[in-house]
């Protein structure tokens, strides 16, 4: 049974129609979306089996429309009406910056965790056949780096020496002992030293 349930404000005037198979849970989230309005809920019916919910929900929300400023854009019943771009960046800007408290993102995490397999199966198909045919933003440079790699060809990492400087690093080198200056192990402390430590 699927339930068509009205949100009120603290004035008791009706805001919102909405439908959910488990509308306290659906509530808290409009509660927490909406502090400023979203104080008071009921149930208004429940759909039964076989019953189309969406004709409920178009039927309360016109009927609440008539003598409330309603916060539904849509008319009801799973359709949305088309959107201005100008309604499209006032949401934007609305959303822009926000961030989710620890509290969401911890119940975020548990709603992800409790997924079934099924589900995370069909996410991931629809991820992979929206994102198929698109090809990463490269530059020149990292698309020729791709194509050494591929080519089998070693790449350079890091910053490469001008011919100048390989020479001037040959020629301070040359008949230096290895291991010498810094990199030469100090000798290790007597007993003696030690205990004077």
């Amino acid at each position: 049974m699927i339930a068509i349930y009205l949100i009120l404000d603290d004035a008791e005037c009706p805001r919102y129609v909405g439908k959910s198979y488990r509308p306290g849970c659906r509530v808290l989230d409009h509660f927490r979306m909406f502090p400023a309005w979203a104080k008071s809920w009921r149930v208004l019916e429940w759909v039964e089996q076989g019953v189309r919910w969406q004709e409920r929900e178009r039927f309360w929300i016109k009927y609440y429309r008539r003598f409330c400023a309603m916060e539904n854009v849509a008319r009801g019943g799973g359709s949305s009406s088309p959107k201005s771009p100008k309604t499209i960046a006032l949401h934007a800007a609305k959303i822009r910056g926000q961030k989710r408290s620890e509290e969401t993102r911890a119940n975020l995490r548990l709603a992800i965790a409790r997924r079934s397999p099924e589900r995370k199966r069909e996410i991931a198909a629809k991820i992979s056949a929206a994102k198929r045919g698109r090809s990463p933003r490269l530059t020149d440079a990292e698309r020729e780096r791709r194509r050494l790699a591929i080519a089998g060809k070693k790449l350079h990492q890091g910053h490469r020496h001008s011919a100048e400087t390989i020479a001037i690093l040959r020629a301070k080198n040359m008949g230096r002992a290895p291991n010498s200056g810094s990199f030469k192990k100090k000798p290790r402390a007597t007993e003696g030293q030690l205990c004077l430590l």
